[in-house]
């Protein structure tokens, strides 16, 4: 049994070494007061037999150690609520294996502000450490700044787990910060090139014929609905503009093409990589569009689909692409007072926004869903059949399903419609009440809508 001032902070992680005979434990240690104040990850191997410390190392280390006021704290505990989760660092470390050691990744989860060399309080915190796990020898430290100093993610509501992650190819790691792009040699931690000059805000990358393919700019938005009113009021959360896509040659960060956007290419829709034609899909309000990800592809678009003009199906303006579902119940009590027994009702509203106009891909083809219609194109931007449906001012009662029978199932306003997938063809078109709860079977082969003490059946197919 170790004694207690012998291992400091919170247990977070740990891994067995030498078939049981040691273990690495991962440590997370907060100092709020002295001069070495701040959050810090530290590696302690221990003696399984005899718990003897082997060696304790500092991997990574932030100044920010936030402290819990007592009245929020209370708070916090009485609603079941995490304080501070044990495994936050207030920055993120990924691991690889190099000849036999382990390299970890430091990235501050904030920004660059803040991280810095646990052994000298200086200088940038984020970067690479490299350690043998049987001896504790630090191979090296390499600290390079990842973020923008100054930045920090919260600032635009973006979790740094979102940002494209770290890619290893041939013993070279490919990093992405917040408006800049590194490449290292895990080996040694020498920086072998560095985008970090009016880049842009990276979201998305793929990395495809030797060639890396990066897309920058974001814009973000927010949907709140009103549960009592179904109000819906959909704003800009935030913008990081230019919107690029770039071509970069992994061996020296050197850029081969641009092709610049005038809107988000992933507003419509999430941006889709297509194994198959090696082709880049996205899309904004007014077209969708492919891009063929090879080195020679110039920085040009391969086709462009306008959704109102080719395919008549009205444009997503993204603030009017979403449906409100909404629901109203309602419960009674008794209550006793000094003349009887009393009754009162309570009326309980629920309400969620989802996106319902957008296009979907299906493979080896798009449909998408307009104001005006849904349409379907080819992966060679052709448009295959479109179909007015009565969008019906956002009341959805069942969104858009693909059915496994190769149907396309949905209900707005009062009428359920069942159409060809293939074709567009309309199959059949039923109304019920907007009002009930849809819910299809596993099987796909019948939708029930409940409604009070009422079950309606219908099949779906023709």
């Amino acid at each position: 049994e170790k004694k207690e001032e012998e291992l400091e902070g919170i247990l977070t992680n740990y891994k067995v070494l030498d078939n049981g005979k040691k273990v690495l434990a991962y440590y997370k240690r907060k100092n709020v007061m002295g001069g070495n104040s701040g959050t810090h990850f530290d590696l302690v191997c221990l003696e399984t037999t005899s718990g003897n410390i082997v060696y304790k190392q500092e991997i990574a280390m932030t100044t920010y150690a936030p402290v819990e006021g007592i009245a929020n704290f209370f708070s916090k505990t009485m609603l079941g609520q995490n304080i501070i989760h044990a495994h936050d660092y207030f920055f993120v470390f990924d691991e690889y294996e190099v000849e036999g050691d382990i390299v970890f990744l430091i990235r501050g989860t904030a920004g660059a502000g803040g991280m810095c060399n646990p052994e000298t309080r200086d200088d940038d915190g984020e970067g690479l450490v490299r350690i043998n796990l049987q001896t504790g020898q630090i191979k090296y430290r390499s600290y390079f700044p990842l973020n923008s100093v100054g930045f920090r993610w919260s600032e635009v509501n973006f979790n740094i787990n979102d940002a494209p992650k770290p890619t290893v190819v041939e013993g070279k790691i490919y990093i992405v910060g917040a408006e800049r792009v590194v490449c290292a040699d895990l080996k040694t931690g020498n920086i072998v090139w560095k985008i970090d000059e009016d880049l842009g805000f990276p979201t998305t990358w793929f990395f495809h014929d030797n060639t890396i393919f990066l897309k920058v700019g974001k814009q973000a938005f927010n949907a709140a609905v009103d549960a009592k009113s179904g109000d819906m009021n959909v704003s800009k959360a935030w913008n990081k503009d230019p919107y690029n896509i770039y071509a970069i040659d992994p061996a020296n960060g050197k850029i081969l093409w641009t092709i610049e956007f005038e809107n988000d290419p992933a507003l419509g829709m999430d941006i889709v990589f297509d194994e198959k034609s090696k082709t880049l899909y996205g899309a904004d309000e007014e077209e969708l569009f492919a891009v063929k990800l090879s080195r020679d592809a110039g920085g040009k678009k391969a086709w462009t689909f306008n959704f109102d003009k080719d395919g008549k199906i009205g444009e997503l303006e993204h603030e009017e692409c979403y449906a409100v579902t909404q629901s109203v119940s309602s419960s009674s009590s008794l209550t006793f007072t000094g003349s009887g027994l009393s009754t009162s009702t309570t009326t309980h509203y629920e309400a969620s926004a989802e996106l319902v106009l957008e296009p979907v891909f299906r493979g080896d083809h798009f449909t998408i869903f307009g104001p005006d219609g849904v349409c379907s194109v080819g992966l060679d931007g052709k448009l295959q059949w479109a179909t007015e449906w009565n969008w019906a001012g956002k009341k959805v009662t069942l969104r858009p399903s693909f059915l496994s029978s190769g149907y396309i199932a949905y209900m707005v306003k009062e009428d359920i419609q069942l159409i060809d997938e293939k074709s567009g063809k309309l199959l059949w078109k039923e109304e019920d009440d907007y009002d009930a709860k849809p819910l299809m079977a596993p099987n796909h082969k019948y939708l029930y809508m409940l409604e009070d003490d009422e079950v309606r059946v219908y099949r779906m197919a023709p």
